[in-house]
């Protein structure tokens, strides 16, 4: 789409020019924002309480198992229980190829990050899975962990890796196995 303004002008003069018009064209108009989701289910009810996220979530697979990507937006630990209560835990990545398509599944649904599984809230530096353990696959952007601010405890999906960031903010979940 292309706005155009136009402005007529009444020239009535020696050469009996009338009704000559001057365009200015104006940059193209943005495209509406395409949808995260498509519609929630008919059985969806916006008032229930519960951290049921079946209604805001995408499935998506990778080597044979489903992850669930859930755009309603909770702070880190409401996010894990979420998750919890769907019977899987927030996203854990397994190699660069999983933590390429994980990457992809967030910018295609035009989300910035997403939560994924691990905190180092008990000793600074070191990240651990809800579940006990190391992190698997460390797989941070550039620059991260850098614990900034006020604290960054909880592990996000974001850009093209892993970072660190404050629990409290809210965010999407990647849900899986």
């Amino acid at each position: 789409f292309v706005a155009v303004v136009a402005t007529v002008v009444d020239d009535t003069d020696s050469d009996g020019v009338r009704g000559t018009a001057e365009f200015d064209c104006v940059a193209p108009l943005p495209a509406p924002p395409t949808p995260l989701l498509p519609s929630p289910r008919p059985d969806c009810d916006d008032d229930d309480d519960s951290l049921s996220l079946s209604c805001h979530c995408r499935t998506t697979l990778f080597q044979g198992e489903a992850f669930e990507l859930c755009v309603e937006r909770y702070d880190y630990d409401t996010s894990t229980a979420a998750c919890a209560e769907r019977g899987s835990r927030l996203l854990v990545l397994k190699s660069n190829q999983h933590r390429s398509s994980m990457v992809s599944v967030v910018a295609n649904s035009q989300l910035v990050h997403a939560w994924m599984n691990g905190t180092d809230r008990a000793n600074e530096g070191v990240f651990v899975l809800n579940e006990g353990g190391p992190v698997p696959f460390p797989g941070f952007i550039a620059g991260e962990p850098n614990d900034f601010g006020t604290g960054e405890d909880c592990l996000e999906l974001k850009g093209n890796g892993m970072n660190d960031a404050r629990c409290e903010q809210p965010g999407a979940a990647i849900c899986g196995p």
